[in-house]
């Protein structure tokens, strides 16, 4: 069944990292690295001057007011989720961006993460070039850290004045995406299935880590918790489902599944720079066959260029053999002589011809 497929409205995005001071590389090309933060920013879907998304401040303000935060260093928001189902509210794939656009994607499958998926290897134009199977153990860019982990988040935030759209944060981080599957996960079995509409808070948290020499490191993780004890988790979940009428179970029924999620030019673009500033060079080959990427299949191909070969008739051999066992011939029916009948005489009886074995 075709049917038009309802597609969230990105409103604005959350991150915990920006675009820095534009600079010069070592070619003369500009551009601007990322620079990680210790706190949110929530930004609207409009672009300034400098091409980098504009600040929300009255809804910072009004977060900051809420919860008793700073405005410019908030590490708690308000939000809600759209989908009791986990993959309907993150989807995880691996990406290989450069600086300017897409070149290799794969979706993940959360239910089964172990499953080998499809993966997509794309033109510079956007269509696609080639397909394969992902597989990161054998997958020379995902050695090389060109091609990462990637996660897109998307809640409402409750202290919003309006609702009809959804912000979203990406992350290309392990541990982020792990804490936001295992925060779901935990919620979701405490209230008997049931995420979407929760009352959550988005945390970003330190977290001290071990680095690769033996030190010791502190990173920022994002995840999802309930503000609440255990018991109030349970009693808000059974509230909310005795609530719930059959016109409420349509609507979620509708908006349950994954997301579509598409990519401008300029998305693709704010990704590289902020997420794979080191992937510079366009690879020339796909990760299957190490061969120049050419199109699979041709968009549209041009009856005159396409070549017509004659097939000619294959020569008939001088002897030809049978194959197989020779079929066996029915002897042939040897001839039967005829007699004229007698005449029959005058006080001569006429025989009775005998059936025998017939009856």
């Amino acid at each position: 069944m075709n049917y038009l497929k309802p597609r969230l409205f990105e409103v604005g995005k959350i991150k915990i990292g920006e675009k820095g001071a534009e600079t010069q590389s070592s070619k003369g090309t500009k551009f601007q690295p990322p620079k990680k933060l210790d706190h949110f920013i929530v930004t609207t879907a409009q672009r300034g001057d400098n091409g980098n998304f504009l600040h929300d401040i009255p809804l910072m303000e009004k977060i900051a007011k809420e919860t008793g935060q700073h405005p410019l260093k908030l590490q708690r928001l308000p939000v809600t989720v759209l989908h009791n189902d986990i993959a309907g509210n993150l989807h995880c794939f691996r990406g290989y961006y450069t600086r300017r656009r897409c070149i290799c994607k794969c979706p993940i499958d959360l239910a089964n993460p172990e499953k080998q998926q499809k993966a997509t290897f794309y033109h510079e134009d956007g269509n696609v070039r080639a397909e394969g199977d992902c597989n990161p153990d054998k997958c020379q860019y995902w050695k090389d850290d060109k091609c990462k982990l990637s996660g897109i988040l998307s809640v409402i935030i409750r202290s919003a004045p309006t609702i009809g759209g959804v912000w979203k944060y990406r992350t290309t981080s392990h541990n982020t995406i792990r804490a936001l599957l295992g925060s779901k996960h935990l919620i979701k079995s405490m209230t008997g299935g049931l995420l979407s509409g929760l009352d959550l808070d988005m945390v970003l948290a330190p977290m001290t880590t071990a680095k690769s020499d033996g030190g010791q490191v502190t990173i920022f993780v994002v995840r999802l918790e309930y503000p609440a004890s255990f018991q109030e988790l349970k009693d808000h979940a059974l509230k909310m489902l005795k609530a719930q009428t059959s016109t409420d179970r349509e609507i979620r029924a509708l908006l349950e599944g994954p997301e579509i999620f598409e990519e401008t030019p300029q998305d693709q673009q704010d990704v590289g720079e902020e997420f794979y500033p080191n992937n510079i060079e366009e690879p020339t080959e796909n990760p299957w066959n190490k061969k120049p990427v050419v199109p699979m299949k041709p968009s549209k191909i041009d009856e005159d260029e396409i070549p017509i070969f004659e097939q000619e008739p294959e020569p008939e051999p001088e002897n030809p053999k049978p194959r197989g066992r020779k079929p066996k011939q029915k002897p042939e029916p040897e001839p039967v002589e005829t007699k004229e009948p007698e005449p029959i005489g005058a006080g001569q009886a006429r025989k009775t011809p005998q059936y025998r074995g017939l009856f």
